[in-house]
């Protein structure tokens, strides 16, 4: 009788023991998903594209109100760029056509005569939609699928599009500094 208690005690002590460590790794895998995804969200979307999707949309409502005429808006100065964001974002994506997007923006929205503006309203328009996109994708993804900081999110599609906007915005600044330089040199002959 002394064994057989003996063995039931044992035995429920260790099952015991096994649930309590079971348990124990479950709430750990589940603090260490939530820890993931909050690090996610902080690194990528506050920190990342948040700042960005604002810098960006204030630069296109900039070269609109150029476009359109000084001062048709009431604008805050155009701030510097969200340096730290657009790295953190170019880092997610892997490539570096953002920067050139913003910088060929620049160039334009600094040329005087303002001949550039509608192809750079045209490319930060459509930067700021896909951007819009991969936020909508990292709160899918972040909720769903990223368990860990080494989550890589499939941004291929998006590389390719940018590539796109990119190549677009070049192309058409390029094709308005000839258009300018045939204008002026037809005026020179007249």
């Amino acid at each position: 009788m002394q064994i057989w208690e003996l063995i039931q005690t044992l035995i429920g002590t260790v099952v015991g023991g096994f649930i309590v460590i079971a348990a124990n790794w479950l709430t750990g895998r589940e603090e260490r998903k939530k820890a993931a995804q909050e690090w996610y969200e902080q690194t990528y979307l506050t920190n990342g594209i948040d700042p960005l999707l604002v810098y960006i949309h204030s630069l296109e409502l900039h070269l609109l109100n150029g476009w359109v005429g000084h001062n048709y808006m009431q604008l805050p100065e155009l701030g510097k760029i969200p340096i730290e964001a657009l790295t953190k974002i170019e880092i997610l994506l892997s490539d570096g056509t953002l920067s050139n997007i913003i910088g060929m923006v620049h160039v334009c929205f600094n040329d005087r005569d303002g001949y550039s503006n509608n192809a750079a309203h045209n490319g930060i328009t459509a930067t700021y939609r896909l951007l819009l996109e991969v936020r909508r994708e990292l709160l899918t993804i972040i909720g769903s699928k990223v368990r860990n900081k080494n989550y890589h999110m499939d941004v291929k599609q998006h590389k390719i599009k940018l590539s796109k906007i990119f190549e677009t915005l070049n192309h058409d600044v390029q094709e308005t500094i000839q258009e300018r330089k045939n204008s002026s040199k037809n005026k020179v002959e007249s």
